[in-house]
């Protein structure tokens, strides 16, 4: 089976057996990142998944100030873990967040939400972030809810947290992502400054589960 990819200019003629068309993500017998050959215009290209995980922490824990949980994924000791999806390049984070932090990032994006959180009123939130070149194929599946709910339960414990959101994901195009990584990363974080103003503005939507059966 193959991938199928956007029609580009950047993107010189391929083997015959490879169709160019649109964006359904199936499979791929090489890594695509090796059959593309282009002009950058002296952008970066794709350092590899492992490179991504590391940037993207770097990101939410040093420019966002969120605490990301670390914790077992495919038995080794990390925060975040990477896709075992072979026709996937996803990264997933699980991450609590104060909404108090959200004043700078969103006065550098010029977003006004309406109620940023002061510190005298803190919106603790667990957050499970995940970020990939694709839209999630199974996000309505009951296996994939029952994940998210199970995982939801496990880290929205932590006594500080008074909101939870299940998932939160951030696409985007694998031409951006493979060819003008730097650009594909400023992308994110624009996506990623305007859903922390949703948090804010709707933080009341997000109430942990079990405030009903704790009000009983």
């Amino acid at each position: 089976m193959k991938r199928y990819i956007r029609q580009s200019k950047y993107i010189e003629e391929m083997e015959d057996d490879v169709i160019m068309d649109d964006e359904i993500v199936i499979d791929i017998d090489v890594n695509l990142p090796y059959l593309v050959t282009a002009n950058t215009h002296n952008s970066s290209r794709f350092p590899r998944v492992e490179q991504f995980k590391k940037d993207l922490l770097d990101l939410l824990e040093n420019e966002y100030q969120f605490e990301v949980i670390e914790d077992v994924y495919d038995g080794v000791k990390q925060k975040g873990h990477i896709s075992n999806r072979k026709d996937s390049v996803s990264v997933y984070f699980d991450t609590y967040f104060d909404l108090a932090n959200a004043k700078p990032v969103l006065e550098r994006a010029g977003i006004r939400p309406t109620n940023i959180p002061e510190n005298s009123e803190l919106v603790y939130c667990f957050i499970h972030i995940r970020f990939s070149d694709h839209s999630l194929p199974d996000e309505g599946d009951s296996a994939h809810r029952r994940y998210l709910s199970r995982n939801t339960a496990k880290y929205s414990n932590n006594p500080k947290v008074t909101h939870t959101i299940d998932e939160e994901s951030f696409t985007v195009s694998e031409e951006d992502l493979y060819l003008y990584y730097d650009e594909a990363i400023e992308k994110l974080k624009g996506q990623l400054d305007y859903r922390i103003g949703y948090w804010v503005n709707y933080a009341h939507l997000y109430k942990r589960r079990n405030d009903k059966s704790c009000q009983n």
